[in-house]
């Protein structure tokens, strides 16, 4: 039976927060790239790996999640082209894009390799990334900003040969909609929700489980986008979703919940601690600003973009 977890238990008994309080429905899975399928064929069983057999069951669980409960968001990390067209289809299947059903847009940060001259000639390339799915009846995305961690050479660049590990994130800004009882409700009470919208993250940290170094640098990285973002969406909450490679009572997971690490992994891993490293690249994140008012009929963006350059 599934199942959904509250992340925040307070004041369960405070009438008042309770009828204030806005509830999101996310969804966070690591759908396990078909290209990493043949490292479990002794451990598997077969018709469990082939790619048909996969799809269907993950249509079953989408539709499963759907029934619980309103998906807001769907984080998936390790999704390859092939995942990427079926989510799309299964989660918008029937649907009109007109109707006040709910109807899913995307947003990729792939995880290339190589370097593509377009996002078109990206696209015929198989390679995985993360993914963020959203409701266009109850978000406007706004802005979208890719972290590639191997930009990490800029700062460490004796550790070229560990730190380029083509894993990405993906930071997203999304204005919410409001209907029009909402708004009605607003103007009512004279009393605006400051809560305009969301940021929501979704990241894919280093596999390896000796390379916590490795994770805490990445990690640390994307806390300092995330920080310049939500100092341009000052009110907007941040949810903060991926595969973190990470125990729960691992350095790395302390560092997410906390946002703070002890003296001396900071001087043993030489972090770059808050550090106004992307003062000079603030101006190049409007690139991915989002026009909402083109006619633009792809249902999907895949973001093919950094801030630095390297070989």
């Amino acid at each position: 039976m599934l199942n959904f977890i509250s992340l925040n238990n307070n004041n369960k008994n405070n009438n008042n927060n309770e009828n204030n309080k806005i509830n999101y429905h996310i969804v966070s899975y690591n759908l396990l790239s078909q290209n990493f399928i043949k490292s479990l064929k002794k451990i598997i069983p077969q018709q469990y790996l082939n790619l048909k057999k996969r799809k269907t069951l993950l249509k079953e669980e989408l539709q499963k999640l759907l029934s619980v409960k309103p998906i807001d968001f769907f984080c998936f990390q390790e999704s390859d082209l092939s995942f990427r067209k079926c989510i799309h289809y299964f989660l918008n299947e029937n649907k009109d894009e007109d109707s006040d059903e709910s109807y899913f847009k995307s947003v990729h940060a792939i995880r290339n390799t190589k370097k593509f001259k377009s996002n078109e000639e990206l696209k015929k390339y198989d390679f995985d990334g993360c993914s963020i799915y959203y409701n266009t009846k109850k978000f406007q995305l706004q802005k979208e900003v890719i972290v590639r961690f191997d930009d990490l050479i800029k700062w460490y660049p004796n550790e070229k040969h560990r730190l380029l590990t083509h894993n990405v994130g993906l930071i997203t800004a999304f204005k919410t909609i409001k209907t029009e009882n909402e708004n009605e409700n607003e103007n009512g009470n004279g009393n605006e929700d400051k809560n305009e919208g969301l940021i929501v993250v979704n990241v894919h940290l280093y596999w390896l489980p000796t390379g916590n170094d490795i994770k805490i640098r990445q990690l640390d990285l994307l806390l300092q986008y995330i920080s310049k973002i939500k100092h341009i969406y000052k009110n907007y909450v941040v949810i903060l979703a991926g595969d973190f490679n990470s125990l729960p009572d691992s350095l790395v997971s302390t560092f997410v919940r906390s946002g703070n690490i002890d003296e001396y992994h900071l001087q043993r891993y030489n972090l770059l601690n808050n550090i106004d490293i992307l003062e000079n690249d603030l101006n190049q994140l409007s690139i991915n600003e989002v026009n909402n008012d083109d006619d633009n009929d792809d249902d999907e963006t895949v973001i093919n973009s950094s801030l630095f350059s390297h070989d």
